[in-house]
């Protein structure tokens, strides 16, 4: 098979090429000290807020997992309808992020309530 049968027959090598023929992306020039210290700053700002959210979500689902245990020890609430609350609050997304990415990982989450929540069963 020669070089270029062995072209037309790979797709990812027509990828390449139609990628080698966009127009190059113009140079920016470097950042001032003061933009720097804007996007650190900035940054710095949005993590912060992140995590005050991470942390809120975390109270939120300790005590909403406290509160389902007890409605279900007091057989005002199902197992099973308590469950479906915690998960689907143990999913949320973050909505102020521009991506969908969930303010507590799934399984730390998970942890939270089930201790929060046999806790409270004990």
């Amino acid at each position: 098979m020669s070089v270029s049968e062995w072209r037309n027959a790979n797709p990812a090598c027509a990828e390449i090429e139609r990628v080698a023929a966009l127009p190059q992306m113009p140079s920016c020039p470097r950042l001032t000290d003061t933009e720097r210290e804007t996007v650190h700053r900035l940054l710095a700002e949005f993590s912060e807020q992140r995590a005050a959210r991470v942390e809120a979500h975390k109270q939120r689902l300790s005590s909403s997992a406290q509160y389902l245990g007890r409605e279900v020890a007091a057989y005002r609430v199902t197992l099973t309808d308590a469950e479906q609350r915690l998960e689907a609050l143990a999913g949320q997304l973050d909505e102020t992020a521009g991506v969908p990415i969930v303010l507590v990982p799934w399984l730390e989450a998970r942890g939270l309530i089930r201790d929060a929540f046999a806790g409270v069963l004990r």
